[in-house]
């Protein structure tokens, strides 16, 4: 049967399951007791047994994927394995395997630098967690993974104008009640998406929302809940959308009185010429030139890095934009003086002092002087 890890992460029940001569064996959420639970069941059905330790990429790859069963981290080391082949031993991993791994990526699939940098560091992740175990005696060189581009993503005045009137007909309020509401307060797609009315605390002061660890992005690292300070433009949306469906326990809902799907949210706002995470980043981006502070923005935003380093973007991207308008402006009054001579000459006359012009003195030296 060979050495591979025959648990599978049911999604509907939240456990590992392995099917054994037509039977499905339920193992449990942790997946060292799952692994090894399977292991004893194969050996007692005469199936065979798990080896002590991988021989082949493949094997390593679905060894270091059962760690974090998602549907993300499948694409991204399944690509790894598609480029090894499912035959590649670990002991004949040359030196420059990750290196043309790389080169793979960029030349012959022409991926982005972010996609590159993802997949890259996912296969080195899996390199390293099979050294750790002993299963590799050396790790092929790691490349210098590729610098990802702080690139503007917020939303312009005229792209906001444009989604505004997108949103416009009354088969499209519903939509935009969940655009307004994820523009106003900065929240991830899907803490806004799927948030309930039991989450939002009225009689506070301020009102704000009150995600459980379960529910964003970083509760489950830190165990403590998430907390967004409501604005009036936000409990005004949220005003609407109680009007709109008063007896639901979801805030936003589509036409068929259901919560918005991943992609369903993606492509309405895409219809709409924008992206989710457009709107969180034009949330940032306004924040921080307001408020100035980079810890409120990242509280705000529900970052837990101390050092603000996702904060950091919207300042660096800030500070390009007023360099690129200084250089802007001064390119086009060179281009002005370049074509137009006299408009130059005229513009040094003007800030030339002329000839019977003489600084003027203040009051009170001139009562001194007499």
């Amino acid at each position: 049967m060979g050495w591979q890890p025959e648990p599978r992460w049911d999604k509907a029940c939240k456990r590992y399951r392995v099917q054994i001569r037509g039977a499905r064996v339920w193992l449990g959420v942790d997946w060292g007791e799952a692994l090894r639970r399977c292991g004893e069941l194969l050996a007692e059905s005469g199936m065979g047994h798990l080896r002590e330790r991988p021989l082949f990429v493949s094997e390593l790859v679905l060894a270091h994927r059962g760690t974090n069963p998602t549907a993300w981290q499948k694409y991204v080391t399944g690509e790894w394995v598609q480029f090894c082949g499912l035959t590649a031993r670990l002991d004949e991993l040359h030196y420059d395997a990750i290196n043309d791994f790389k080169r793979h990526l960029e030349q012959e699939r022409q991926l982005g630098p972010q996609t590159t940098r993802h997949m890259l560091s996912h296969a080195i992740r899996a390199l390293k967690w099979g050294h750790q175990r002993g299963y590799l005696t050396s790790i092929p060189e790691l490349p210098r993974l590729p610098a990802i581009p702080d690139d503007p993503k917020d939303i312009s005045d005229t792209q906001l104008r444009a989604c505004w009137k997108y949103f416009e007909p009354k088969r499209r309020q519903r939509a935009r009640t969940l655009f307004d509401f994820m523009l106003i307060t900065g929240m991830r797609p899907t803490e806004s998406r799927l948030l309930k009315w039991v989450e939002i605390r009225f009689d506070t002061d301020p009102p704000h929302v009150c995600l459980p660890p379960n529910r964003h992005k970083t509760g489950r690292r830190t165990g403590k809940p998430r907390r967004v300070p409501l604005s009036p433009e936000a409990l005004d949306v949220l005003d609407e959308a109680r009007q709109r469906d008063p007896h639901h326990k979801h805030v936003f809902l589509t036409r068929l009185l259901k919560p918005y799907t991943k992609d369903g949210l993606y492509a309405v706002l895409k219809r709409a010429g924008v992206t989710p995470y457009q709107l969180r980043h034009t949330f940032g981006q306004n924040a921080l030139e307001a408020l100035k502070d980079m810890s409120i923005v990242g509280e705000l935003l529900g970052h837990t890095d101390r050092q603000f380093r996702s904060v950091r973007t919207y300042a660096r991207i800030k500070a390009a934009r007023i360099a690129q308008v200084s250089q802007n402006l001064v390119s086009a009054r060179q281009r002005l003086h370049a074509s137009d001579p006299a408009a130059a000459s005229s513009a040094a006359d003007r800030t030339a002092p002329r000839k019977g012009d003489q600084p003027k003195t203040p009051r009170s030296d001139k009562r001194r002087s007499a």
